[in-house]
């Protein structure tokens, strides 16, 4: 079983005592207990209204992304571990201002599972935010996670930008 700063998990880009990095590692690389990823999303994202219409966001900046989990050019809406384990994953999307309907968010692995959803049912006139956040576990090397939004203000309606908008995964164990 993982403890931090204990045993390491089995992660073929990463040596099994060190826990540096194989590729380019230097004395002080990442252990392997801090493997984590946090993305963000540069430009607002326009949301179609409809709180059945499910939409995945896009991230396209790594605001803290050690382990190269996350590609922000292909498949950018994916956040891939890249080994089986157990993860902290969150994610908080901030809607521009409107006072009509719901906001809801999901978080989704690729078997496509919500683990984790939020709906907010009365929304002010202001900014506002919507947080998910779960424990999930992932069976193989292939397997990630993503987000999900949807909206009934009854017209588009914006994600906006960073940092109001994320999403994070976190290696707690195996």
């Amino acid at each position: 079983a993982f403890t931090y700063g204990g045993a390491l998990p089995a992660d073929p880009r990463f040596h099994a005592t060190t826990g540096h990095k194989h590729s380019g590692a230097t004395a002080d690389a990442p252990k392997l207990a801090a493997l984590a990823c946090r993305v963000t999303h540069s430009a607002a994202q326009a949301i179609t209204t409809g709180i059945t219409t499910w939409q995945t966001l896009a991230f396209d900046t790594d605001s803290d992304d050690v382990p190269g989990w996350h590609d922000p050019v292909t498949n950018n809406a994916r956040i891939t571990p890249g080994f089986a384990g157990v993860f902290q994953i969150a994610a908080g999307v901030a809607f521009a201002p409107h006072a009509t309907g719901e906001r809801s968010i999901r978080i989704i692995d690729d078997a496509g599972t919500v683990v984790a959803q939020t709906l907010q049912v009365t929304c002010p006139s202001s900014a506002w935010r919507v947080v998910a956040s779960c424990i999930a576990r992932l069976a193989g090397p292939t397997n990630y996670f993503y987000v999900q939004v949807a909206q009934s203000s009854g017209g588009n309606l914006n994600v906006n930008a960073t940092p109001q908008t994320w999403f994070s995964v976190h290696f707690i164990g195996t």
